[in-house]
């Protein structure tokens, strides 16, 4: 089934130009498909069926609690091997 698009121009500011041309190029998509996954997931969250945010960022905190506890408990002399391995990972993925 072909999918029907229409044109639609939106003014942005030139950060956000350049961080969609930095993100559509990692991605290796065009600068119209990273706007129009935006839209669609902007739109997504509005209508209630997307991710809440706020919810995710719960569920990460909880998660890395208990990642940490078991970390402590069955594995104390990798912590800070898993710990550093976590950070340079943030940072090649997103930009920590």
């Amino acid at each position: 089934m072909h999918q029907q698009f229409f044109r639609q121009s939106v003014s942005l500011p030139k950060f956000v130009v350049d961080d969609l041309d930095s993100l559509s190029s990692t991605l290796g998509v065009s600068r119209s498909e990273v706007v129009r996954l935006a839209v669609i997931q902007y739109l997504e969250f509005h209508a209630g069926r997307g991710a809440n945010p706020n919810r995710l960022a719960e569920l990460a905190e909880f998660n890395q609690l208990v990642l940490d506890q078991i970390l402590k408990r069955d594995f104390a002399d990798l912590r800070e091997q898993v710990l550093d391995a976590v950070d340079k990972r943030l940072g090649k993925f997103h930009g920590r």
